[in-house]
């Protein structure tokens, strides 16, 4: 059984961040990974370059993810990042089509392409309240939505608002805090034997975001 739940493909520590691109499934997403982006382009470190590219299908759904990210590698106009390390980031939100959604992320995980799945149960959310509170109990999107709301102290939540997103990121605790609270919960899994490829809806909630944040982090 393929275990699609937690390594990034680097089989060493690496000194920089290198080349990534970051294919965002939503604005939400872009506008969190921009944030580090702006940082690290500041540094002129020629060992780092990390693109972003948006990844807009809707009604979401991995399949359209995954198709939609082919094709933007099989342009020609896209061969330069031939070289760079390809992440996908994206929700595992659609339990009505759950072996589609196993099938896909079983061919992202074979792709030639090398991908890096970083996803969240049940949105990106998840990932966002980590930053501000330990998350260990399923939720819905409402909820977590409400939780940010009020640990943030705003009147309401602006799904992909860049102050808000800036609100959340100014404290590098915080990212800090996220990370932790992540491993924590993948521990957690990994001592139960939960698999996302087969028993992902006792994984709620789950995200695996931090493995690429926490390597963001260390070339800030």
């Amino acid at each position: 059984m393929i275990n699609l739940s937690q390594e990034r493909k680097i089989s060493h520590k690496k000194q920089f961040l290198g080349k990534v691109i970051i294919f965002c499934e939503g604005t939400t997403e872009f506008n969190y990974f921009n944030y580090f982006k702006v940082k690290l382009d500041s540094k002129k470190n020629k060992y780092i370059n990390l693109e972003l590219e948006p990844i807009d299908v809707a009604g979401g759904g991995a399949i359209n993810i995954f198709n939609k990210v082919n094709e933007f590698l099989e342009n020609p106009v896209n061969h330069k990042y031939q070289y760079h390390e390809k992440v996908i980031v994206f929700d595992l939100d659609d339990p009505k089509k759950r072996e589609l959604m196993i099938k896909t992320l079983i061919e992202m995980s074979k792709s030639d392409y090398g991908f890096t799945l970083l996803y969240s149960y049940k949105s990106f959310e998840v990932w966002l309240l980590m930053h501000l509170l330990e998350v260990t109990i399923p939720m819905t999107k409402r909820q977590l939505k409400e939780k940010i709301r009020e640990q943030l102290n705003i009147t309401r939540y602006i799904k992909s608002s860049k102050g808000m997103i800036s609100k959340i990121l100014h404290d590098e605790s915080n990212v800090k805090n996220a990370i932790e609270n992540a491993k924590n919960l993948d521990k957690k899994y990994i001592e139960e034997n939960l698999k996302i490829i087969s028993r992902y809806k006792e994984m709620n909630p789950f995200t695996n975001v931090h493995k690429l944040v926490e390597e963001i982090l260390e070339n800030l």
